[in-house]
């Protein structure tokens, strides 16, 4: 195992980092800060330069995990929220995920994500 530095990023998040998570590809690099906006960060970590970023949540963010099959879409849970978000044309969009029915609408705490068959 080498000590070498590979890349230095120059994070926005002014509070610290809580979670970090590399595309399947290995080529792009998710980082979400702790200060109150959560923001979603997407690095080119090789050369060091941000993609994009945009506020994730008002709540804790515990996970974001790049979908297996795609550098552009990934999903961000915490307290109370689900997100599904698409990173398009150097921008990030997101659609809330509901679990349960719309009419219920009480959202649940989510710990963990995983990606598998259906």
């Amino acid at each position: 195992m080498s000590k070498q530095t590979l890349s230095i990023l120059r994070c926005p998040h002014t509070k610290g980092v809580g979670y970090v998570n590399f595309s399947a590809t290995g080529k792009l690099l998710l980082s979400v800060g702790v200060e109150p906006e959560h923001t979603i960060t997407v690095w080119r970590w090789q050369e060091g330069s941000k993609v994009c970023s945009k506020a994730g949540h008002p709540d804790r963010i515990f996970v974001v995990e790049f979908r297996p099959d795609s550098d552009s879409q990934f999903v961000s849970v915490g307290i109370k929220h689900v997100k599904f978000w698409t990173l398009a044309g150097g921008a990030l969009m997101y659609r809330k995920g509901v679990v349960g029915t719309v009419e219920d609408a009480r959202m649940q705490t989510m710990l963990s994500v995983a990606f598998g068959a259906v």
